[in-house]
């Protein structure tokens, strides 16, 4: 159970980083959502939008160093935590965080699920059974489906295709490779533009980065720069 003056004091913490952010921006926060939102819409209708739109994907517990059980025994510093990410790198979309209750899956006897925290020590990792297959002979499949109305999921590898087959009438929500362990920032942004070079043309396209080992500052100089070099 979360205190109540905790809760109190996340709300006024929201209240002064509001300020913060429409003093910063010269716009009230909810021109700068209509502004994001707007974009992501375009996306998918088909329009052509200012730039291309972006989402960020960071695990909690590397941003800002916090125990993996957070999500499940301290939701107030896993909201802190995704909120940071929100306003420190400026997403067009971003994942909000959503808690569950460790203590209520203790006192279910929840058996077909392991969670840090719990069973597990703090920062043990999900294991999770995720099957996929190669779905280029099938992207004719979604043509099938109203033109406009929805995302396609995709691995950047697949989206050279993809926007060949279904350019003009679903828009690609294309997941980037989680490489910085592999490749330096220089490297996955010049991927990053090139992605935009072949698959971005007229709009249509949203890119989601999952970054497994960047410095926020590093991060941040790197959205800045593919954000300018996606605009239309």
């Amino acid at each position: 159970m979360i205190p109540q003056t905790e809760i109190e004091k996340f709300r006024e913490e929201n209240i002064l980083l509001k300020k913060q952010i429409e003093d910063r921006a010269g716009k009230t926060v909810d021109q700068l959502y209509e502004e994001r939102a707007k974009r992501v819409r375009d996306v998918i209708e088909l329009r052509e939008p200012d730039r291309v739109p972006f989402m960020v994907l960071v695990e909690p517990h590397r941003y800002s160093g916090i125990p993996k059980s957070s999500a499940y025994y301290d939701h107030i510093t896993l909201k802190r935590t995704m909120r940071k990410m929100a306003v420190e790198l400026e997403p067009d979309m971003s994942e909000p965080g959503f808690p569950a209750c460790g203590a209520a899956m203790t006192e279910l006897d929840v058996q077909n699920f392991i969670w840090p925290g719990g069973p597990k020590p703090a920062g043990y990792d999900f294991q999770l059974p995720f099957f996929e297959a190669a779905f280029g002979d099938r992207l004719e499949c979604l043509l099938e489906l109203p033109k406009g109305k929805i995302l396609a999921s995709i691995e950047a590898v697949d989206a050279v295709r993809a926007k060949e087959i279904l350019g003009g009438h679903t828009a690609l929500l294309v997941r980037c490779p989680n490489v910085c362990k592999l490749w330096s920032d220089g490297q996955l942004e010049s991927f990053i533009k090139d992605l935009i070079d072949k698959s971005g043309s007229n709009g249509g396209l949203i890119i989601v980065l999952m970054p497994d080992k960047a410095r926020i500052e590093d991060m941040q100089a790197m959205l800045k720069s593919i954000k300018e070099y996606g605009k239309y």
